[in-house]
């Protein structure tokens, strides 16, 4: 009879008595042993071990990632929102601020041709907006004298 020492797929360390009429292939429970005498499978094993451990931090990355894209688009959505909801707020005071009739707002492009003529230009200067909105200046609708006069 003779000791064997065999290591389990678990990493346990058995000896194994062998008697001397088995072959080497039996004495390992059909798992050659190479010439150092380290069971090829038990290599294996830690093979796929170490690749199941890559495979499963391979896979948590992936998952942290959806995880991250998903909080990004979340967080993207909230942002939209409130911008949305901003907007909104603006233009409201906007309109309200355009459409007083206690304010007289009027705009002008780059040539100078009246853009926005709002209720309370209308109301104080007596044109409608229809008669000045892109066809005339403000220079149209002012009296020369009180310009000069106001410039002085």
């Amino acid at each position: 009879m003779q000791l064997r020492p065999c290591t389990t797929a678990h990493g346990l360390l058995l000896v194994i008595l062998v008697p001397p009429q088995e072959s080497a292939s039996a004495r390992s429970g059909g798992v050659t042993t190479g010439g150092t005498g380290r069971i090829h499978s038990r290599h294996r094993e830690q093979k796929e071990r170490r690749m199941t451990a890559a495979a499963k931090e391979g896979a948590l990355a992936a998952r942290r990632t959806r995880q991250r894209r998903a909080a990004a688009r979340n967080d993207a959505a909230v942002t939209d929102l409130r911008r949305n909801e901003a907007l909104l707020k603006t233009g409201a005071l906007q309109n309200a601020i355009l459409n007083s009739a206690n304010f007289s707002s009027i705009a002008t492009d780059e040539k100078g041709v009246i853009q926005l003529f709002n209720v309370g230009a209308e109301r104080m200067l007596g044109y409608a907006a229809a008669e000045v909105v892109d066809q005339i200046t403000p220079a149209d609708i002012s009296d020369p004298q009180e310009v000069i006069a106001r410039a002085a």
